[in-house]
């Protein structure tokens, strides 16, 4: 499945992907290059995705 630009999703179905692709990652020990495949995004994407949310929960903590 070829990577497809999620911008062009509206707001609330982007924060619902990148949610769903880094539960894959974390909760579900997918791989990141799988978890791109599965939801047809980019690996940089997944992975950009899963710091971001990694730097907020420890600028939290």
């Amino acid at each position: 499945m070829e990577p497809t630009d999620a911008r062009k999703l509206s707001q609330n179905a982007q924060e619902a992907l990148r949610l769903r692709a880094i539960k894959a990652v974390v909760v579900d020990g997918k791989k990141i290059p799988e978890a791109a495949v599965l939801f047809g995004v980019s690996r940089a994407a997944v992975s950009s995705w899963k710091s971001a949310v990694f730097r907020k929960v420890m600028c939290e903590s």
